[in-house]
């Protein structure tokens, strides 16, 4: 797809990234750009969503605030954040391109790699934004957000990029109903495709009381990206909270995986 080179003015809060179809039909993702308190350049982070259980709610999600507890915790340590929706999600334009197909089949691997296309225009575009800097970019993804997030580790990310952060992934659910991952064993096998081309440092937080992904489906997951050639620094904290996949957006959720992802970056 090309892409193309303009912002919505960058003090609107909600920014519109362009791109065209195959077709040279023209879209729009839309992202929410958060801010720190800084007159220095800053460096981005961009952060992506995951799915809703039900593909009919799709369009009825839209990107956190700047207030949520995730995002200020970013902000105040001086990351411009940039949390966008990816195509058929929320108010972004263009047709829905991470269905992985049947639940009795699913291709994670390709559902990710659409994914990772949108994460990528995004981060060019962000680059672009007043006030941040082309080094010390870091990509996190959540759920769905997760998938797409490790295939934009392995498609050649820009110079300057510093990690990629994975939390409670759990592949694009597709049809399949929320708490459920259909056929793991591809979910497995997705990984390690992805692991094949990705060379950047990842960090994978999973709780152990993550009732979508189980401890053992995230470690199996994480060795299978590694026997490709990928790197991976696995954490299974404790959440205090009944289902741990929800740790990252939990209020309390940054005084679990924050210090570990402070020392990650600090490595």
């Amino acid at each position: 797809m090309a892409g193309c080179s303009s912002l919505s003015p960058p003090d609107s809060g909600i920014v519109r990234v362009p791109d065209k179809n195959e077709y040279g039909d023209l879209f729009y993702l839309e992202a929410r750009v958060c801010r720190p308190d800084t007159a220095s350049p800053a460096p981005i982070l961009v952060l992506n969503h995951g799915a809703p259980g039900a593909g009919s709610t799709r369009q009825d999600i839209s990107p956190p605030e700047c207030s949520s507890a995730a995002v200020r915790w970013f902000v105040a340590r001086g990351y411009v954040v940039v949390l966008p929706m990816r195509r058929g999600y929320g108010r972004s334009s263009g047709d829905w391109a991470e269905d992985p197909g049947p639940c009795s089949n699913p291709d994670y691997a390709r559902a990710a790699r659409e994914g990772a296309h949108d994460i990528g225009l995004t981060v060019a575009l962000a680059r672009k934004l007043p006030g941040t800097r082309r080094d010390g970019l870091v990509v996190l993804g959540w759920d769905t957000g997760g998938m797409a997030t490790l295939a934009y580790a392995g498609s050649n990310p820009p110079a300057g990029t510093r990690a990629i952060i994975m939390a409670a992934n759990g592949g694009t659910r597709g049809g399949s109903e929320a708490g459920h991952v259909c056929r793991p064993d591809l979910l497995v096998d997705a990984a390690g495709q992805l692991g094949t081309t990705a060379r950047i440092s990842t960090l994978w937080v999973y709780a152990r009381n993550d009732r979508t992904v189980t401890p053992e489906l995230a470690t199996a997951m994480s060795a299978a990206f590694a026997a490709a050639g990928g790197h991976v620094t696995m954490q299974q904290p404790d959440a205090p909270m009944a289902e741990g996949h929800d740790l990252f957006f939990a209020s309390a959720g940054a005084g679990v995986w924050g210090p570990l992802v402070e020392r990650f970056l600090r490595r």
